[in-house]
């Protein structure tokens, strides 16, 4: 129950500080009666379970959370724990077996964003595949842990080409499995037709191939001398986003959650947009720009107390800053960086958290910095400044080389 209000209190202004403590008195409770060593699976159970949907209020991306990944992380990995527990005491339970799944996903989601180190060695996927197989073959009709399996092989994928994000070898590969689990999840659709939680997935799939085909697309054609290969991925990132779009058309229609789908849609044209960038259509880019605008103001309004809305206007930024690049407006991309560092301060702020502390927020601090710092030397700017920030960007790197292997120099995208 108390969750349901956190996630109704979580719609009221200004209610930060009361979602936090309601979490805060939710987690002293629970570590009370955790605390009472018992081997009762399904006290275990609901304890496991409990704990999940603290982490996930706590700092589980794409809801409505604290920002507190620290604390996530750790209620996250007490509900592994319990349930690990559980399942030992009554292993032929599968619904056991689902909860562990379900908190494995949510524990490596967290600790991706946290640490991408600590992730590639945690293997996390691989153990939630291996348990979710084996439910599968004790009850092979289940199409619930087969669209799963679906979901758990996304996350796998996720964790390869996490572990090596500086070659494009590694995100080509990353395509090919994607393009044949966009196949697989294609036959699953058509044996159960207009599944949403499977339409879910496959957008999923679709959105990833769009962001590799894109990533991939632009380091061949603007770090790697391989402009008409990279223009043919950049084609293909366009093709994926016109078909996650319409993944996303198709779930609507079920859902009826306008607020749900312009987040979808504005996810998924932010990398179409570059793309066009990259191919030199700078008008259309604008265009989709002007669209991501709209939409983003009208996610801002529904949920503006969460603290994922401003990471979310970074990426907003982050793409205005390509487009004024290549078209080598240096100032406006050094005021797109000033402002987006603003942006992640009060990030810091609003969470009581450190940017630095985190892979994702010390990646967008050190592309911001180095954004400033590049546009600041093209446009023969303040000295002083540039040595603060060049300073700066050393230490940042220190940082990001002990929880990653995968430093590019915070170069994010080349501008100009």
């Amino acid at each position: 129950m108390i969750f349901d209000y956190h996630d109704e209190i979580a719609k009221l202004p200004g209610s930060v500080q009361l979602r936090a403590r309601l979490v805060s008195d939710a987690v002293e409770y629970l570590d009370a009666v955790a605390a009472n060593d018992t081997n009762d699976p399904d006290l275990l159970k609901e304890l496991g379970v409990a704990y999940r949907k603290i982490g996930a209020a706590q700092g589980m991306v794409y809801s409505a959370n604290l920002g507190k990944t620290d604390d996530a992380l750790n209620s996250s990995a007490k509900s592994v724990q319990l349930l690990n527990k559980a399942i030992q005491l009554r292993p032929t339970d599968l619904t056991m077996v689902d909860e562990l799944v379900a908190s494995l996903t949510q524990f490596d989601s967290i600790l991706a964003r946290k640490n991408a180190k600590a992730f590639s060695t945690f293997k996390i996927s691989r153990y939630a595949i291996e348990l979710n197989n084996l439910a599968i073959q004790a009850d092979p009709t289940n199409t619930d842990r087969r669209i799963q399996a679906i979901g758990l092989r996304i996350l796998d994928l996720d964790n390869y080409v996490e572990a090596d994000v500086t070659t494009s070898e590694t995100k080509i590969k990353n395509i090919a499995g994607f393009r044949e689990l966009l196949a697989d999840a294609e036959k699953l659709l058509a044996e159960n037709p207009g599944n949403v939680v499977l339409l879910n997935r496959l957008m999923m799939i679709s959105g990833r191939l769009n962001n590799l085909d894109r990533w991939v697309g632009v380091r061949l054609v603007t770090e790697q001398g391989q402009p008409d290969l990279g223009r043919q991925y950049l084609v293909d990132s366009i093709a994926d986003s016109k078909r996650t779009l319409s993944y996303n058309a198709v779930i609507y229609q079920h859902l009826k959650d306008k607020a749900w789908f312009e987040y979808q849609n504005f996810a998924e044209l932010l990398s179409e947009a570059t793309a066009l960038a990259y191919l030199g259509r700078l008008d259309e880019a604008e265009e989709v720009q002007r669209t991501i605008e709209r939409y983003f103001a009208n996610i801002k309004k529904d949920d503006p107390n969460n603290a994922e809305r401003k990471l979310e206007e970074l990426a907003v930024i982050k793409l205005d800053i390509v487009i004024k690049g290549l078209q080598k407006n240096f100032a406006g991309v050094n005021s797109l960086a000033v402002r987006g560092l603003a942006v992640l301060d009060a990030y810091d702020k609003q969470t009581g958290s450190d940017s630095t502390a985190s892979i994702e927020t010390l990646t967008w601090r050190g592309y911001l910095l180095k954004q400033e710092l590049v546009s600041l030397e093209k446009l023969n700017g303040d000295k002083a400044r540039i040595a603060q920030i060049a300073a700066r960007l050393k230490v940042l790197e220190q940082k990001y080389r002990s929880m990653a292997d995968d430093f590019d120099g915070f170069t994010g995208i080349t501008i100009g």
